[in-house]
């Protein structure tokens, strides 16, 4: 049986059974061991290259933007050791874990990127009352740019979220 996906409903019926056959194949396949060295460098260089891309917007706005990921050193280091064991296969970055142990658990066990959602709202919801401050200080408010009690309100239907006035 072929699943119908949702996100692929262009698919004919028979494109759909063409990539679940493909998809089983790869299943069963031995990955060649460069395809990981393979995609991990494609990866370095399209953020190399999106990090250009933002030189001409960063020289305007006179900051000079780091990318330590992308630092001769650091690039050498990660590549020295086999990508399968930079990735991991049961283990959100292995190689973290281990050399960084006082990372909070939460962070290291995970099993993929995810989101950083909750923090974010938690964050918001602990400095709410400096947010208000500074927005309603701001340049923008002062100006009559933007409404505080709207940015209040939005900021109030955010989950978890509380109105601070």
């Amino acid at each position: 049986m072929v699943p119908s996906w949702g996100g692929a409903s262009w698919f004919t019926g028979y494109g759909r059974h063409q990539v679940a056959a493909l998809l089983r194949q790869a299943a069963h396949d031995t990955q060649p061991s460069y395809a990981d060295e393979f995609d991990q460098w494609a990866a370095l260089r399209s953020v190399g290259a999106a990090a250009r891309g933002w030189t001409p917007y960063a020289h305007t706005l006179g900051i000079r933007p780091v990318y330590p990921y992308l630092d001769n050193q650091v690039v050498r280091a990660a590549f020295a050791v086999p990508a399968l064991a930079r990735r991991g296969l049961v283990s959100y970055k292995p190689l973290l874990r281990e050399s960084l142990p006082h990372l909070p658990h939460w962070l290291t066990s995970r099993r993929s990127k995810g989101s950083f959602t909750a923090q974010r709202i938690a964050g918001l919801a602990r400095h709410r009352a400096h947010l208000d401050e500074l927005i309603t200080s701001s340049p923008l408010a002062q100006g009559g740019l933007v409404d505080p009690a709207a940015v209040r309100s939005r900021w109030c239907r955010q989950p978890g979220a509380r109105a601070s006035r």
